[in-house]
């Protein structure tokens, strides 16, 4: 592999450590290996051995590839890429996560620390996947490069498809009703909406929440109105936050009761609608254009 394959990658983290993530792809789609190289301080080279110092850096490596992969995740819509690895502790230092290695150094003499406690390869359970569809590399290294986080939203979705083809129907109106909250707020925050004024009418605007955000707010901010613009989608959103209500006070999944007061549960199928209209609200805020 060429060192033309190879970019690195500053990552924020405490102030404590200097995190440097390097993404090899040859093949320009999501990744080969990544490494991630954790700089940091301690006060004698015999730390390393100890639990509570190895949990430090071992927990900011797998911030930052918890980071990349939400990237990759977010980017290309991909179910199938998930990172589920749990952070360790100093009970248990072992990254119970895919096939890896560990190498302690010195940054300056490049000399190896620690011993064969500390540096080694690991095959464990995988807890990650790199998922099925491709994105633009480009647009992969600009989105792992800025100072930004993998959308929430996008996230928030991914995982409310994925209840949904699990059966898990509450589970996946709760998601979805989240993604298009934090979506609609978060494009608002992008516009040039004044903020103190944006925070007073809805803190004060005692109206539901897709009357208040879609038809009310988007166009104060110079927007259309999902309700005038797709009105059919528009009626799905109002459906979805109506039965996310329901979950949330009565923890039943339905929209209307039965001639004897009794809930009727929605089909899965019309679950699955109110996911992909949640998608298609998430889309539809993306391709607004912000002056």
């Amino acid at each position: 592999m060429g060192v033309d394959d190879l970019v690195a990658t500053p990552q924020g983290t405490e102030p404590e450590f200097t995190i440097w993530q390097i993404t090899s792809t040859p093949h320009k789609k999501f990744y080969d290996a990544i490494v991630v190289l954790v700089v940091g301080s301690v006060e004698k080279n015999e730390d390393l051995v100890k639990p509570v110092v190895r949990a430090r850096f071992l927990n900011a490596a797998i911030g930052a590839a918890r980071r990349f992969l939400n990237f990759c995740r977010a980017l290309a819509r991909d179910t199938e890429i998930y990172f589920n690895a749990p952070e360790v502790v100093p009970e248990y230092v072992r990254f119970a996560g895919f096939p890896h290695c560990q190498g302690w150094f010195d940054p300056y003499s490049g000399a190896a620390l620690g011993d064969a406690s500390t540096n080694f390869c690991s095959g464990e359970f995988v807890a990650g996947r790199s998922g099925i569809n491709s994105i633009r590399w480009e647009a992969l290294r600009e989105a792992v490069q800025s100072s930004g986080q993998p959308p929430v939203e996008v996230l928030s979705l991914l995982d409310a498809t994925i209840a949904s083809a699990n059966f898990d129907d509450r589970k996946a109106v709760l998601l979805a009703a989240i993604s298009v909250e934090v979506a609609v707020k978060s494009f608002l925050q992008k516009t040039n909406f004044d903020k103190d004024q944006l925070k007073k009418l809805e803190d004060s605007l005692e109206i539901r929440f897709w009357e208040k955000y879609f038809d009310l707010l988007l166009p104060l901010a110079g927007q259309p109105s999902l309700k005038t613009a797709a009105p059919d989608l528009y009626k799905q959103i109002e459906v979805l936050f109506r039965v996310r209500n329901k979950i949330a006070h009565e923890g039943i999944c339905y929209l209307e009761k039965d001639g004897k007061g009794h809930p009727m549960p929605l089909k899965h199928r019309e679950i699955g609608s109110l996911v992909s209209a949640a998608g298609h609200v998430v889309d539809w805020l993306d391709s607004l254009k912000i002056a």
